[in-house]
C-alpha cells in the first residue's frame, strides 16, 4: 500500500460515513433505532471516522518523517490541522449565526468554542482536541507497541470512572476527546503496531461489544461507569467495530475498493457534517413540503451531500493558500516554538 497518495477505500467508507451521520440525524423513534439494528451500523460512524483519523495521522506522520514529539507540537504541523477544521466551522457557524438572527434568536459567539448549535456540534472540539493529544498516543503507540494501545484503554476507563466518580455533567463529557482515547489508539495501532492482534483476541473483543450493544440498546442496561447517553459509542462498543476495522484494513481486496463518487463524498466529509449541521436547523421547512421518511432521507443526503461538495471544493482551496500564506512568512512562529518546547521538556530530558 502506498502511503504517500491517497488511500481512496478509506475516502469510500467516510463518504458512507457521513451518510449514517446524516440519516442518524433524522427524527428517528428508539423504537425505529432498534428495529433497523442502528447500534450496529449507524451509531458506529463517528467512532469509524475516529479509528480513521488516527489510522491516517500515523501514516502522515510516517511520511513527514516524524520521530520526536518535539516534531509532531512543531508549529506549522498544529497550525495546518487547526486552519483545516477551524476555517470551515467559521463559515458554518458564521451561517447559523444569521439564520438565527433572521428568526429573531441570538447565538452567544463563544458557542463557536463548543461547535455551534446544530446536530452534532461536539465533534469540532473535539477534533481541535485530537490535534494536540494525538502526538501522545502515537508516540505511546510507537514506543511500545501493543503495551501502549493497552495503556491508552486503560486511560480510557479511568476517565470514565472519574467522570463517574465526579459526576461529570454529559454536556461538559460529549465534548471531551478523551472518551475515545481507546478507539484514537486502535486506529494509530492499525497503522504502525507491530505485534498482529491474534484471531482469537479479536473474536473475544467483538462478541464482548456485541453483547454490550445489544444489554445496552435492547435489554435496557443502565451502564454504572459509562455515560449512558454515550453508551453505544463508548470504549466498550469499541470492542465491537475495532476487529472489524482490524480485519478491513488486512484485506488487501477490501484496501484496493474504489468508487470514486463516493470517495468526493468522504474527501468532502468534513464540510458536509458542517452542512449538516446547518441543515438541520432549518430542515422543518423542508418536511412542510417532503412526506414520507425515505423520501425525507433521500433529500436529506442528497441536499447535504450536494451543497457540502460544493462547500468543500470552495474551502479547502482558501484553506490551503492560507496555510501555503502563513507558513512561508513563519506566523506565530516564536510562541508556537514556545509551547512546543514547553511540551518537549515534559517528555524529553
Amino acid at each position: 500500500m502506498e502511503d504517500k497518495k491517497r488511500i481512496r477505500s478509506l475516502d469510500l467508507i467516510k463518504g458512507l460515513l457521513i451518510i449514517f451521520t446524516i440519516i442518524t440525524h433524522y427524527d428517528w423513534t428508539d423504537d425505529q433505532r432498534r428495529m433497523m439494528l442502528f447500534p450496529y451500523w449507524i451509531d458506529m460512524a463517528v467512532p469509524v471516522f475516529v479509528i480513521i483519523s488516527g489510522y491516517v495521522n500515523a501514516l502522515s506522520y510516517q511520511r513527514k518523517t516524524i520521530t520526536t514529539i518535539k516534531e509532531a507540537y512543531n508549529y506549522k504541523e498544529i497550525l495546518s490541522k487547526y486552519i483545516r477544521y477551524t476555517v470551515p466551522m467559521l463559515i458554518a457557524f458564521a451561517i447559523e449565526y444569521v439564520m438565527y438572527a433572521v428568526i429573531g434568536k441570538s447565538i452567544s459567539l463563544g458557542k463557536f468554542l463548543t461547535g455551534g448549535v446544530g446536530p452534532g456540534s461536539y465533534y469540532y472540539p473535539v477534533m481541535i482536541q485530537f490535534i494536540f493529544i494525538y502526538p501522545l498516543i502515537y508516540f505511546a503507540i510507537k514506543e511500545h507497541d501493543m503495551t501502549g494501545m493497552v495503556v491508552c484503554g486503560i486511560s480510557n476507563l479511568a476517565f470514565e470512572l472519574a467522570k463517574t466518580l465526579y459526576e461529570m455533567p454529559t454536556r461538559v463529557y460529549r465534548f471531551l476527546v478523551l472518551r475515545y482515547i481507546f478507539l484514537i489508539a486502535a486506529g494509530c495501532y492499525l497503522a504502525i503496531g507491530k505485534q498482529r492482534i491474534r484471531k482469537a483476541i479479536l473474536i473475544i473483543m467483538f462478541l464482548i461489544g456485541t453483547f454490550w450493544q445489544y444489554a445496552v440498546s435492547y435489554l435496557g442496561y443502565k451502564p454504572v461507569i459509562i455515560n449512558p447517553s454515550w453508551a453505544t459509542t463508548c470504549c466498550i462498543s469499541a470492542l465491537y467495530i475495532i476487529p472489524i476495522c482490524t480485519c478491513f484494513f488486512r484485506s488487501k481486496k477490501l484496501m484496493d475498493i474504489k468508487w470514486a463518487p463516493m470517495e468526493l463524498i468522504g474527501r468532502a466529509s468534513f464540510n458536509i457534517f458542517l452542512t449538516q449541521m446547518v441543515y438541520f436547523i432549518g430542515v422543518k421547512k423542508v418536511y412542510k413540503i417532503v412526506n414520507g421518511i425515505l423520501v425525507r432521507n433521500l433529500v436529506n443526503i442528497a441536499v447535504c451531500c450536494i451543497v457540502g461538495i460544493i462547500f468543500y471544493m470552495i474551502e479547502s482551496r482558501f484553506a490551503a493558500r492560507l496555510i501555503r500564506y502563513l507558513e512561508e512568512r513563519d506566523y506565530f512562529d516564536a510562541q508556537f516554538n514556545k509551547i512546543s518546547k514547553k511540551i518537549s521538556s515534559i517528555f524529553i530530558k
